[in-house]
């Protein structure tokens, strides 16, 4: 899953724990965002989030962690 934490009706950190937590625990997540203060990121660390990375994007280590995370091999 590849998700803002800014989102119009639930909240990045309740999408997580729902995710995590209540329907698919082994969920891997990164989040994309531009709203990224401490106490967020540590509670989404405690959650388990696989990475972080702040709007905007370097687009070649995103892509290479998106890989990774799916499992595939880049030639």
């Amino acid at each position: 899953v590849i998700m803002d934490v800014s989102m119009p009706i639930m909240d990045g950190v309740s999408l997580v724990e729902a995710l995590k937590k209540e329907r698919y625990p082994i969920s891997r997540i990164i989040v994309h965002s531009s709203t990224l203060d401490v106490a967020r990121v540590r509670k989404l660390a405690q959650l388990n989030v696989e990475h972080f990375f702040v709007k905007p994007a370097d687009p070649v280590p995103f892509l290479a962690r998106v890989q990774e995370l799916a499992g595939v091999e880049v030639r």
